[in-house]
Formats: structure tokens, sequence, C-alpha cells
């Protein structure tokens, strides 16, 4: 029902038929793009210097669909504080993977949704925040990745600044949250079991204890960069999406499908609820 519902969309707003293929012919080669992204997995890592993650192989698709000749050595790995500035001001750069928010709308260009996903607050469960409100929540020192969709969320739903701890390594900040130097860590939910796990901890020692915000991940290009362009990326997109090879690509990555094949079951459960 989703994959029809999508092939619906994809068909009546345009991005399929004559007029693609003639926008991609006048765009031909594609203009030099910078990309940038983060260590951030399981959507875009290093792993023995190699770029990696769902996001990763997903935007080279993208461009190689498109005749781009491009390799990891033109993606950049850097903190996100550092790409988000960049990307805010130099035109023809992509970055990703960067979560959907009314305070962001504005200030790039979106391609996807690739995922959706869940900003969350995680504590150890021995801490006792889960079921109290974000007012309790306050009270507690909770850590965030500088510039990062959890620490913006917390400000706009006014976490006090003072309580908020900033740095812009995630495995850092998952070693405070294991010392217990932080009581909590806000960020997405799939990457923070990615981190806790790769830290050689166990998920069942944590708990999600509050909900930011439930939104999507997307590719961003800066928002000077030429609508053409961004929409023949989009169209692109939309094409693996509609594949099988988009599936796949899922597949390869437990943390995302584990997540994605659960909810699934939850939702066929609820529908069973309700019919009995």
């Amino acid at each position: 029902m989703f994959r029809v519902l999508l092939i619906c969309l994809f068909l009546t707003s345009g991005y399929a038929g004559a007029d693609s293929t003639s926008l991609q012919e006048s765009m031909t080669p594609l203009p030099k793009l910078t990309i940038l992204t983060e260590d951030y997995g399981p959507f875009n890592y290093l792993d023995t210097g190699e770029l990696k993650g769902f996001s990763s192989e997903l935007v080279r698709m993208i461009l190689t669909d498109l005749g781009s000749d491009i390799s990891q050595h033109d993606m950049q790995v850097m903190p996100w504080a550092r790409a988000y500035q960049i990307a805010l001001v130099r035109p023809n750069t992509l970055i990703y993977t960067i979560t959907h928010t009314e305070q962001r709308d504005m200030l790039f260009r979106w391609v996807g949704p690739l995922l959706s996903t869940r900003v969350v607050i995680v504590a150890k469960k021995d801490k006792g925040l889960r079921g109290k409100s974000f007012e309790e929540l306050q009270q507690h020192p909770v850590g965030a990745i500088r510039d990062d969709v959890g620490e913006q969320l917390l400000v706009e739903q006014g976490f006090p600044l003072e309580r908020i701890v900033s740095n812009s390594n995630p495995l850092y900040m998952v070693e405070m949250l294991n010392k217990d130097r932080i009581d909590a860590l806000a960020h997405g939910e799939i990457a923070s079991n990615w981190y806790l796990l790769k830290s050689g901890q166990s998920l069942d020692d944590f708990e999600v204890v509050y909900t930011l915000k439930e939104s999507h991940q997307y590719l961003a290009f800066n928002r000077n960069t030429s609508k053409a362009l961004v929409d023949l990326v989009q169209e692109a997109f939309m094409r693996i999406k509609l594949s099988p090879r988009y599936e796949a690509l899922m597949a390869k990555y437990p943390a995302i499908s584990h997540r994605f094949s659960s909810s699934r079951q939850r939702s066929a459960a609820e529908a069973i609820a309700v019919q009995r």
C-alpha cells in the first residue's frame, strides 16, 4: 500500500516523464558540489578511513545515477557544527544526514524524506527519569551535540541553557552519559543506539525518557543552490526510493531495518487489536 501511494505521488507530481529527461540533459555535467557530512552512524560514519553508512551510500547512488563520477574523496567528514555553518553560506553545498524542523525549513532546499526519525532524550534506566515531565527533566544536566537538532530542540522548547552540556563529538557525549557526568542525552534515537553499542554498552541499560520531536531525515542543499539542480536530485532520489534498491540498502543496516520492522509489527498488532 505504501509503495503504491508513493508511485501515485511520484507520477502525479511531475517527477516522471520527458521533463525529467530534458532537465537532466540541460545540467550535464552536474556542477561541482561541496558535499559535507559528519560521523553520525549508521547514516554516515568513518570505518578505517572509509566513509560508509546508509545516507553516504544513497548520496553516491543518486549522483552516480545522474552521471557524476563522485568518489568518497569528494565527501568531507567534519564536526556537525562546522558542516552546518558552511552549508548555510556556501552555494552548491549538500549536507547530510539532516533532520527537518520548522526552524530549519527556510534555511535549506530539501531532498527526501529519507526515513522517519525520533529525536529523543535517552538516559540510564537506573536514573529513574522515565515518566518525568519536560519541566522535571530540566532539573538534570542533559547532553547534546553542538548545533545538532537535539540541542536546537532543547533550546526551542525552553530547556535552561545552563543545564545543556554540548560537544561536537557524539562518542564523547555517550562517554559522558556512561560515566554519569550527564544524566541524559538529547539526540536521534537510531544514532543514540548506534553510539551506545559502539561504545560497548548494552541497550538494555538505557531507555527513552522523552520524545522531543518526530520528524524525517533529509539531504539538504544550501538555499542559494539552483532549484533546477535540487529538483533533479529529488527526482533521482524518488526513482531509487520506489525501487527494490532502497529496501536492499536499508537491509544492510540492522539499526535502521530493525527500527522500521518493529514499527510495522506494532502497527499490525494495533490494527488487529482495534478489529477485535
